[in-house]
């Protein structure tokens, strides 16, 4: 299981209908290149012969946050870099009974036989 090292997508929702679009939360360099690093070495090692992908396929992950602390230590973990939004919509969601904050990653998920 592995993030593709992209952008989460980051939207706001009120409720189970009321879902916008409001922007993007960047991982900092660093952990984006260790997470093209990892995929790059399980690709040379299929390459190699040493194992054999049996399957893959792409997930999205959902983070869901309902108040300020929960949003708060999300930006602080040691991976975060910046997010671009619109911090109106951001707070507004947070502020509303029904509100919540939802980050998107995708994620890659690779499963391998070993070879011989």
């Amino acid at each position: 299981m592995q993030p593709l090292g992209k952008p989460m997508d980051l939207d706001v929702r009120i409720g189970p209908d009321r879902r916008l679009g409001v922007g993007l939360a960047f991982d900092d360099t660093e952990a984006q290149e260790d997470m093209r690093s990892a995929y790059g070495t399980l690709s040379a090692l299929v390459g190699e012969g040493l194992f054999k992908r049996r399957a893959e396929d792409v997930y999205r992950l959902e983070y869901h946050f309902r108040t300020e602390e929960d949003w708060q230590e999300f930006l602080d973990r040691p991976k975060a870099d910046r997010v671009e939004a619109d911090s109106v919509l951001l707070s507004s969601a947070l502020a509303h009974p029904d509100g919540r904050i939802v980050a998107i990653e995708r994620t890659t998920i690779t499963v391998c036989d070993r070879e011989g």
